[in-house]
């Protein structure tokens, strides 16, 4: 299988992947703000970024804001790791 085979995620199974993995996403002044349990690995994906305008838009929009659409206070006390994008 080549490297062409694969295609880039949909906004939609980025949110999910980011949701399956404990994280939340939330759009403050235009800008993707991710929060998580630990810090993501890395800078963001190449397809991350080239959706970014699409993910916002769709959290924004559809989600009021939020995704997952409420976020739950931490019941352990540690501060999320956040990721600005």
């Amino acid at each position: 299988m080549g490297g062409d085979d694969l295609k880039p995620q949909t906004p939609i199974q980025i949110l999910r992947c980011l949701d399956l993995g404990g994280y939340s996403v939330h759009v403050a002044h235009g800008k993707l703000v991710i929060r998580g349990p630990q810090p993501l690995a890395g800078p963001l994906r190449e397809n991350v970024k080239a959706n970014r305008d699409h993910l916002v838009a769709i959290v924004d929009e559809f989600c009021g804001g939020e995704w997952p659409g409420v976020s739950a206070p931490r019941v352990d006390g540690t501060p999320d790791s956040e990721v600005v994008g």
